[in-house]
């Protein structure tokens, strides 16, 4: 139980480190993409098995955000 938390934060960490790797790619007038505050992340898999797996780890890792 312990390795799997392990492996899904090791996961979300990768991602968040790819998605840190590509914040240049906005939008070219300078202004901000967030809204109310708010940044929106949107990711793109080709992978449809991929969707339940993806956003469970995105959904642990907002709560651990909120911690």
């Amino acid at each position: 139980m312990k390795k799997r938390k392990f492996v899904s934060l090791l996961l979300v960490g990768t991602l968040v480190a790819g998605m840190a790797t590509v914040t240049g790619c906005g939008s070219s007038d300078g202004k901000s993409s967030s809204k109310n505050g708010k940044t929106e992340l949107e990711l793109f898999s080709t992978k449809a098995e991929n969707k339940e797996v993806v956003q469970q780890l995105v959904d642990n890792s907002m709560n651990l955000m909120k911690m």
